[in-house]
């Protein structure tokens, strides 16, 4: 019975990694049930890395607590694990825990806020918060809310949301679904509307993963504050939204006001089975958006044919009179056929009477049945252009495919064969690509259907595909893409002959193929699997054009893995390629063999006949296949270690082969020692001569033994040392081996200091790997002393992930050193430096040493700059407040470009109106390029703080500003049409944009210069009607504005503008009247301006939506155009224009334009006579 550490690291010695990990925990129970574990336990944990491992392994299956309770924080990364996984399955007391949090490393901290994750220690966690954040800031805490309590997280989650890492959102919300939500409602009703798109961008993951426990809050979201485009998560979810409620999914999707990217991504089929069965009212508008998409095709094929007619013509109509409604090809073929030859009738004779384009014809003329579409189609390709040509044969093809009869799609074969031998690629390449799209079950059939005609030559339908390839292949300007049809088609049909019906199972699931409608929708049905020579002619086809496809190209390709007997049929495909095969294997050559191996993938494994043929090619094929053969052969994981025992056992050198030292690696690695003795075999069949000596992939070398781990690293240092190969080659190795305990510290060591050329590569790479080591933070000092010098850049690379397994005080200190050195240090360094300080540091000591560096005499400006912008993720310390005060005041150019490269999304809410303050000082303290920029950004700070909307009216009333004042203008008008509270939005008196044309009014009364050069000509008028400009669209506020204007007669064109945009043509008739009239009292008696207002009414109204009611507006005219004056006429006609278009010129917009043509004013009269009541 074992009971020492030396008597179990004996036992241990012979066995392979997982037979060691079994026996340890074997020995662990036995000897914890006797009360003899601990001495063991002690004994390994004082040795290396290996029986530390061991320990904590035997700790943790035999239920020792105290042993893992002292490794929580441990640096080996391996015991730290068990510890943590024995800290979930053990009673390990929660002192233990609050204990590794003292000066523990970030990457610590990070797995001990996993552990936390779970919620079974809720008081744990919520303590853990408290104290975390006084000590390491925000971020660690905001990692532990997971942990903690629903009502504990709702409370702090407003304050520590900013330092939530992108991929811990949705952690946080599959435990606090509640919590998350509340919290993206207020910053979502709290944020400018134009920040919210990268808003639902960043926190996508968390509301995504809130979606399942409450879907009617996010859909209430996604109404009142949606993003233009679904986020990829949301998205996902989408099913779950249209499960709740169909209707206001689609209403939303719909919404013509969502500036939606014009591809955007459309839901998958799924989602679109569930819409079609849903049928929700606004189907069909969001339909009309997807028209031109293929997303349109899905949504139609989910829906039983017999409702796609009349579902068509509802899209058609809900796109509107001037949506391009023309029908695709592509659609039409989704209808039940009647439907589909009649509507391509019409269609044909439509195009026909309009002399359209031949391509236009024939795209309606393939939708016809075959008797009547071909013989057109086949006197088409008469034509000398190749393209119409190609085109056709896809055309005839599909119009095959149609039909769903295997022998129409037969027909169609034997044409193209006896027509195509002599055509050039392109035409071939099409016809084929047209055949290889239809669907293989189809095609499948068809290869197996009647026999051979008399117009083919006397070939049925496989010897026509077969004449069509080979013809293709053979001539001398056959192209990679023809090829890759081909491969294509002899992949699919030996993946579709391989399915059910070849062995003799009905095909009942035929999918749909492009061009080719569901509507079908018919299986090809039982007559396929009845008859049984269909599957096998088709296997015997594909089998013909793989083996012609090698021999022209001299390579195999089967698809990619999986793709051949997905459905059974594995006998049938054997025999099928095994006559092929063998005769390939007669050569020495296995390349179809593996092909097929590939392309089974993982079902392989289940094929005793292709397991036999793999183990047979070990004893026949070439050494230079020999490699490829072995790892298909021990591809199998349930067989690997058993038979990788069986290859060396019959060709020992195959130890060398990488396939082979993978296997041996990462499982038998009691069999390792063979590949790293010292010398090479001299007799043995592998490697070969002039190769280089493979090594074990070091990935696995944790699985080692001590001295595997040694001899291993002893190789790969004499490989690095080789300067026979290639540098990349040797940097490459010193990055693998760096992970290997001990041995892998030591070999980079040797590196961190060399000189030359080669040196310096092998020196970079040395560099960059410390940090991957199975001790990073050992060699943080190495790292650091580089600093000044040419290896920098790498070095801190490295420094930054070593940071993160380093104590905090040991890294404070060395960070200090290098941002307080006055010399030697390079200005990349100390940007390093700084970060490194706010991301390990703790908050407080954080804040000192930045404060002290950014007060440093003669600090550099990027240094500076990036000191700044790391001030945001330490507040609310006061320090950082006086840094950024500092900044916005007298700060370098860098740092005000820091200040305004944050948005109000990127800080907590209580930070968002002192912030805001120091923006906008920007336009009176920075830089003419910088201050433009703070004047664009201040619209979003306008919300939080008075002082950025009183900056933005003074500099634009400030006539003698040197800044770009249209920048001031853009923002002024966006937050008065913005939803914000008056006094922000609106022009209500005591408004911000009231407040500047107030004061712009004052100036002009006042009077103003003019004739002057830029800015010299009547400056304050010019900037009042550039901010009430045609921007302005809301009707309300334009009225608002023109009363306002109305006591300056000098700005009467300006109001006049305003009043256009302020008519309503939805408001009722006295509303509208009234708006009109106004409209008519500013310009009576100025016939000139009465004409501009008439065609400014038509330029402002005429494009939109049509009215849902008119009547009004219509009454409207009648109105003014009963009046008789010249002003009332004028105005009448570009009314009556107006509504024409937006109606598309119903008999009631006609009527008033008929009815002016009589009125008594000539200008009235020609006005209504100019009027094309077509809208053309």
């Amino acid at each position: 019975m074992i009971s020492t550490a030396d008597e179990l690291l004996a036992a241990l010695e012979p066995l392979p990694h997982s037979a060691r990990l079994r026996y340890t925990a074997v020995t662990a129970h036995r000897l914890a049930a006797r009360g003899a574990l601990r001495p063991l336990l002690t004994a390994l944990d004082a040795r290396g890395p290996y029986e530390r491992r061991l320990a904590a392994l035997a700790a943790l299956t035999a239920g020792e607590p105290g042993h893992l309770a002292a490794r929580l924080a441990d640096p080996d990364p391996v015991v730290r694990r068990y510890a943590l996984r024995g800290a979930r399955r053990l009673p390990l007391p929660d002192a233990a825990v609050e204990a590794a949090y003292d000066d523990a490393p970030a990457v610590v901290r990070a797995d001990l806020a996993r552990l936390l994750r779970d919620g079974r220690r809720p008081e744990l966690a919520e303590r853990l918060v408290l104290r975390v954040r006084t000590e390491y800031g925000d971020q660690d805490a905001a990692r532990l809310l997971t942990g903690c309590s629903t009502e504990f997280t709702a409370r702090l989650l407003p304050e520590l949301a900013g330092a939530l890492a992108f991929e811990d959102w949705s952690t946080l919300a599959v435990r606090h679904p509640a919590a998350v939500l509340d919290h993206a409602e207020r910053e979502l009703g709290d944020l400018p509307e134009r920040l919210r798109n990268s808003w639902w961008g960043r926190h996508a993951t968390g509301i995504a993963a809130a979606l399942p426990a409450a879907p009617g809050r996010v859909l209430d979201l996604l109404e009142r504050y949606g993003p233009d485009g679904l986020p990829g998560p949301v998205h996902d979810r989408l099913g779950d939204l249209v499960a709740l409620d169909a209707e206001r999914v689609a209403r939303w999707l719909a919404d013509p006001e969502r500036a939606a990217e014009r591809w955007e991504r459309t839901p998958g089929r799924a989602v679109m089975r569930q819409l079609a069965a849903a049928a929700p009212p606004s189907l069909p508008r969001l339909a009309a958006r997807w028209f031109h998409r293929k997303a349109f095709t899905v949504l139609l094929r989910s829906m039983p044919p017999s409702r796609r007619p009349g579902f068509l013509d509802a899209v058609v109509a809900a796109g509107g009179p001037r949506r391009n409604s023309h029908v695709r090809e592509g659609v039409l073929a989704l209808l039940p056929a009647a439907e589909r030859h009649a509507r391509a009738r019409a269609g044909a004779e439509a195009l026909r009477a309009e002399r359209s384009t031949s391509w236009e014809l024939w795209d309606r003329i393939a939708l016809l049945p075959p008797a009547e579409a071909r013989p057109e189609l086949l006197a088409a390709l008469a034509t000398v252009d190749a393209e119409d040509r190609g085109a056709i044969w896809d055309w005839l093809a599909a119009n095959a495919g149609h039909t769903r009869d295997p022998g129409e799609v037969a027909e169609a074969l034997t044409l193209a064969a006896g027509r195509l031998a002599n055509e050039r690629d392109p035409v071939r390449g099409e016809a084929l690509s047209a055949f290889a799209d239809l669907p293989a079950p189809l095609l499948v059939a068809a290869l197996g259907a009647g026999a051979p005609t008399a117009s083919a030559g006397g070939r049925n339908a496989p010897e026509s595909l077969e004449r069509l390839c080979l013809d293709a292949l053979r001539a001398r300007d056959c192209s990679s893409g023809t090829r890759d049809t081909i491969r294509t088609l002899a992949a699919t049909l030996l993946a579709a002959a391989a399915g059910p019906a070849a062995d003799g199972a009905p095909a009942t699931d035929v999918p749909a193929g492009a061009g080719v409608p569901a509507a079908a929708e018919t299986a090809i049905g039982t007559g396929a699997a009845a008859d049984a020579d269909r599957p096998a002619a088709a296997l015997r086809t594909a089998v013909r054009l793989l083996e012609a496809l090698t021999a022209h190209t001299g390579t195999v390709d089967l698809g990619p893995p999986g793709t051949v007997l997905r459905g059974g049929g594995t006998r049938a495909v054997l025999d099928a390629l095994g006559p092929w095969m063998d005769r390939a294997a007669a050569r020495g050559d296995v390349t179809p063999l593996l092909a097929l191996a590939m392309s089974c993938g993982h079902r392989a494994y289940r094929i005793p006949e292709l397991q036999d043929r793999l183990e047979q090619a070990l004893h026949t094929c070439p050494d230079e296949v020999f490699g490829e053969v072995a790892a298909a052969w021990l591809a199998d994981p349930a067989t690997r270690g058993d038979r990788v025992a069986e290859l060396l056992a019959r060709e020992p050198s195959a130890v060398f082969l990488p396939e082979v030292l993978a296997v041996l690696a990462a499982e038998r690695t009691d069999l390792l020692d063979r590949a790293l003795s010292e010398t090479l075999p001299r007799d043995g069949r592998f490697p070969a001569a002039g190769t280089p000596r493979p090594l074990p992939p070091f990935r696995y070398a944790d699985r080692w033994l001590p001295r595997q781990q040694q001899a291993a690293v002893r190789l790969a240092a004499a490989a690095v040392a080789d300067p026979g190969r290639g540098l990349d080659e040797r940097a490459a190795l010193l990055r693998a081996v760096a992970p290997v305990p001990e041995h892998g510290r030591a070999l980079l060591r040797r590196y961190t200091a060399s000189a030359g050329h080669a040196e310096s590569v092998l020196t970079a790479a040395a560099l960059d790997a410390a940090a991957h080591t199975d001790d990073p933070a050992s060699a943080l000092d190495a790292l650091l002393d580089h600093a000044g010098d040419d290896r920098a850049a790498a070095a801190w690379s490295a420094a930054s992930c070593a940071a993160a397994h380093a104590r905090p005080t040991r890294v404070a200190a060395l960070l200090r050193d290098v941002l307080t050195r006055e010399s030697g240090v390079k200005v990349t360094v100390r940007k390093a430096a700084a970060r490194l300080a706010a991301r390990h540091l703790p908050q407080g000591a954080a804040t000192a040493l930045l404060s002290t560096v950014a007060r440093t005499p003669g600090i550099h400006p990027d240094v500076h700059a990036t000191v700044v912008g790391l001030a945001t993720t330490l507040l609310p310390a006061e320090g950082m407040w006086a840094l950024l005060e500092s900044a916005a005041g007298a700060g370098s150019q860098a740092a005000v470009r820091i200040l305004l490269g944050t948005n109000p999304a990127d800080l907590a809410r209580a930070h968002r109106s002192r912030f805001g303050e120091l923006v906008a000082l920007l336009p009176f303290t920075a830089e003419q390029q910088a201050a433009d920029r703070a004047l664009y950004s201040l619209q979003d700070w306008a919300q939080y703080t008075p002082a950025a909307g009183t900056a933005l009216a003074d500099v634009y009333t400030d006539l003698a500003s040197p800044l770009t004042v249209s920048r001031a203008g853009y923002a002024l008008r966006a937050l008065a049409q913005s939803e914000l509270p008056h006094p922000i939005g609106g022009a209500e008196p005591g408004s911000l944009l009231r407040d500047v044309v107030d004061r712009l009014l004052a100036l002009v009364a006042a009077g103003e210069p003019e004739g002057g050069g830029r800015g010299g000509d009547l400056p304050a008028r010019r900037r009042l009607q550039s901010l009430i400009g045609s921007s302005i669209r809301d009707h309300r506020m334009c009225a608002v504005l023109a009363r306002r204007l109305a006591a300056e007669p000098a700005l009467t064109a300006t109001r006049t503008a305003l009043l256009v945009r302020a008519v309503d043509l939805e408001a009722a008739e006295p509303e509208l009247l009234l708006s009109l009239r106004e409209l008519t009292a500013a310009i009576e008696g100025r016939p000139v301006l009465a004409v501009r207002v008439a065609e400014d009414l038509q330029g402002a109204h005429r494009y939109g939506d049509p009215l849902s009611d008119p009547a009004a507006s219509l009454a409207a005219v009648r109105a003014l155009g009963g009046d008789g004056g010249l002003v009332e006429g004028l105005l009448a006609v570009g009314l009556a224009t107006v509504l024409g278009a937006r109606q598309n010129w119903p008999d009631s917009c006609r009527a008033p334009v008929l009815e002016l043509r009589r009125h008594p004013e000539q200008e009235v009269r020609e006005a209504a006579y100019a009027t094309v009541l077509g809208g053309d």
